[in-house]
This record gives structure tokens, C-alpha cells and sequence, in this order.
């Protein structure tokens, strides 16, 4: 009995919406729109997020700590380094940033021979020895003498496999690179490759000398990194003194996480603003449609339906509309997030790093994160529309002035709330 009642309450609401189609659209449209900015957003944040940790798991790979000074540091301060603790691992480097093509790349220089041990993934042959036809491979250095060859002797540079198909370079090239407003042509020699392509994409490596004549450095290098165990850090840090620092290599990458951390949140608030948008859509449309069906629900209420069986249909209404325009809204999202991520990491280079994103995210953790603001904010809108129409007594639902009378007395609770909101805010 219970089952036939139900089919009936649905197809009744069947048969409104589809006498009053624009409703059920606007309705569809406010939750979609809405879940369709914030899953682009989060698509986004997660997008960023997780290529800066790729980035630095490729660019510092089993580095714990680094020496970095107010100014840089000079070539001689890694010289006597490396002569009083010959037996550490470290390696100096050098970055920046230069345009090619009006696209911005960044650039590191390194001493191939230091790097060993390291395990960027990012210079090839480094921890997986690349095979080449021009030379044997040293035995004594997993760097091919090659591309030693290659890079250190002839000045070129390597390109991510990634950029290069981008530029659609035919290697080897020379390109002009753009470093500070200067043009210089500079000969690509080769690529490099690493077990997550969109880490390292946008990056050029050279060997140290050249890229700190490139970057007009002089003689200082930018950093020296390091691979310490706790004992050698404390050894290390007594002798290096005050005017150097060693800094272990996590706090920089939470450094430069807490940076853009507000501007994440920011984003993440103004996307939550548009579902709220969406729900308030949602809750006017719902409103609109018991208003206009008083009178059957308090026929409905006559012949029997209980208030209980009137609550769950309208509720399940709300639901099935939340659900189409959720799973809508996860597929608007997921397309708008690919010109998002393009202007998200727009400002994250202008205000704080440079950050190369192209791969878009998509987890299933956001999906659902999607559909559950979405349905769940739609059916909190919807609830109070739906108390209302069955909590209402069937001659109650026959009087039109009914509702005027209680919107007119909540009036002064909710000018009150809204004064309150305002001065909180």
C-alpha cells in the first residue's frame, strides 16, 4: 500500500514540473552552475598543489637539507666546503628564469659530476644510465660522456621531453632565450625524461658554469644542497657559522606552500559563494513550487497521505533535481578547470614562484566532494520548504493568507540575523 502511495506522490510531482519546465531548469541550473565552479576549483587547487610537489620531488630528490646565504653564496664558500668535508654529499646550484617564446621556463644548473647520488630523475642517466651509440658508458659515472660531452663542452642546455614536443622543437635547435629583456641564442642538445613527465615540464638543465654566465651571476651560486644524516648535520652546522644557513630541505617546499596557501582558501571561499547561490535557487524554486501546490497537498492530506509520506516526496524531488544538476556541475568543473588552472597559475608566478601545471587532477575524491556539496546543500534548501508544506494542516494549506502571515511576523528575526551577519562581518 505504502509502494502505491509513493508512485503516486511521484508521478504527481512528475506532472508539475513537467506542466512547469522553467522551474525545473532554473533549478538544475542554480545547483549546476555552482558545483560546476567549485569542483573547477578544486580540480584546481589539487591540480597545483600536487604538480609543486612533483616539481620538487624531481628537483631535490633525496636532498634533506641545503646552504643558502643572504646573497647567495660564493663559489669559494663551496670550494672549502668541499675540502673540509670531502666526505658529504653536495652539490651546488643555480636557478632562474628565462622566456622562449613568450613562454616562461625554469632553469637550473648543475655540476653533473656533484649530482651523483642526488636522484633528481631530472638529468638524465642520473640513477637509470641512458644508453647511447656515440660513446661507451663510463663505468665509474652513471652520466653518459655524451651528454657530458654535449652540455658541458658545447654550452647547450637539455629541455624537458614534454617542453620540447610544446615547442615542437627538432633537437638538436638553437632558440633565443629571453633572460631579463636580453636575447640569447642558446643550442638545445637534448631531452630528458622522468618517471612523471608533468614534473618536470617548463624546465631547463645546463651545466652550472654556463647557466651562471647565462643568469649573469658572477660568482656566486644560489645554493649548495646537501645529503645529511643528523650527526653531520649538527658537525655541519657549527662549522659554517653565522653567516650561512642550513636549512632543511622540507622547509622550504612548506615555506613556499604556506605562501599560496591564503590564496588557495580564497579561491575555495568565492567557490563555496556560488553554491550558496545555487541553493538559494534552489530554495526559491522549491518554495515557489509548494506554494503553488498548497491546496493539492491539502487534498493529498485529506485522502490520507500523512505528513511524514508529503516530507519524503518533496525531499526526494529536491534530491533527484540536486543529482542531475550535481552531476552536471562535476562535468562543467572538470572542463572549466583547464582555463582556471591557466589563469591560477598566471598569478601564482607573477605573486609568488613560478609553477608549472598542465596536468589536470581529477580524483575521485573531488567528484565526490562535488556531488555532496551539491546535493546536500540543495537538500537543506529544500527542507524548509518541505517542513513547511507538511507540517501544515490540510485547512491550513487551503488559506492563502496563511503564508503572508507568517512571513510578515519572521520579518523582524530575520532583518535581526541579517544585522547581526553584517556587523560580524
Amino acid at each position: 500500500m505504502r509502494i502505491v502511495v509513493y508512485r503516486l506522490l511521484i508521478k504527481s510531482s512528475w506532472q508539475f514540473y513537467r506542466r512547469h519546465p522553467a522551474q525545473l531548469l532554473l533549478s538544475i541550473l542554480g545547483i549546476l552552475l555552482g558545483v560546476g565552479i567549485v569542483t573547477a576549483v578544486l580540480i584546481t587547487n589539487s591540480s597545483s598543489q600536487r604538480a609543486f610537489a612533483l616539481s620538487s620531488e624531481a628537483l631535490y630528490g633525496r636532498t634533506t637539507h641545503h646552504i643558502s646565504g643572504a646573497n647567495g653564496l660564493e663559489q669559494t664558500e663551496y670550494v672549502n666546503l668541499r675540502k673540509n668535508f670531502p666526505h658529504l654529499s653536495m652539490a651546488p646550484v643555480i636557478t632562474g628564469h628565462v622566456a622562449v617564446d613568450e613562454q616562461i621556463f625554469s632553469i637550473m644548473g648543475i655540476d653533473p659530476f656533484a649530482e651523483i647520488g642526488f636522484k633528481r630523475n631530472a638529468w638524465p642517466g642520473l640513477g637509470s644510465p641512458r644508453p647511447t651509440t656515440d660513446h661507451a658508458a663510463d663505468s665509474d659515472s652513471p652520466v653518459a660522456p655524451s651528454i657530458l660531452d654535449t652540455v658541458i663542452t658545447r654550452n647547450a642546455l637539455l629541455i624537458s621531453e614534454t617542453s620540447a614536443g610544446e615547442l615542437a622543437l627538432t633537437l638538436p635547435a638553437t632558440v633565443e632565450l629571453n633572460v631579463n629583456g636580453r636575447l640569447y641564442p642558446v643550442e638545445i642538445a637534448d631531452t630528458f625524461t622522468t618517471d612523471n613527465p608533468a614534473a618536470t615540464t617548463g624546465l631547463l638543465i645546463g651545466d652550472i658554469a654556463f647557466v651562471q654566465g647565462l643568469l649573469a651571476k658572477g660568482s656566486k651560486i644560489d645554493r649548495i644542497d646537501l645529503i645529511l644524516d643528523e650527526q653531520q648535520t649538527q658537525l655541519l652546522q657549527s662549522a659554517i657559522g653565522s653567516k650561512l644557513r642550513l636549512v632543511p630541505a622540507a622547509a622550504r617546499t612548506q615555506t613556499m606552500q604556506a605562501m599560496t596557501r591564503g590564496f588557495h582558501i580564497n579561491l575555495t571561499a568565492m567557490s563555496l559563494l556560488a553554491l550558496v547561490v545555487g541553493a538559494f535557487l534552489i530554495h526559491n524554486t522549491m518554495t515557489f513550487a509548494v506554494v503553488q501546490r498548497r491546496e493539492l497537498f491539502a487534498v493529498k492530506r485529506v485522502t490520507g497521505i500523512t505528513s511524514r509520506m508529503l516530507l519524503l516526496s518533496i525531499l526526494a524531488e529536491a534530491f533527484l533535481i540536486s543529482l542531475i544538476g550535481s552531476l552536471m556541475g562535476v562535468l562543467l568543473g572538470y572542463v572549466l578547470s583547464g582555463a582556471l588552472i591557466q589563469l591560477t597559475t598566471r598569478t601564482i608566478n607573477d605573486l609568488y614562484f613560478v609553477l608549472h601545471v598542465q596536468q589536470i587532477w581529477f580524483s575521485p575524491q573531488v567528484m565526490a566532494s562535488g556531488l555532496l556539496l551539491g546535493v546536500v546543500s540543495s537538500l537543506l534548501a529544500a527542507s524548509l520548504s518541505a517542513i513547511d508544506a507538511a507540517s501544515t494542516s490540510p485547512v491550513q494549506a487551503r488559506q492563502r493568507s496563511l503564508q503572508e502571515t507568517r512571513t510578515r511576523a519572521a520579518l523582524p528575526w530575520i532583518a535581526g540575523v541579517g544585522l547581526i551577519c553584517s556587523l560580524f562581518g
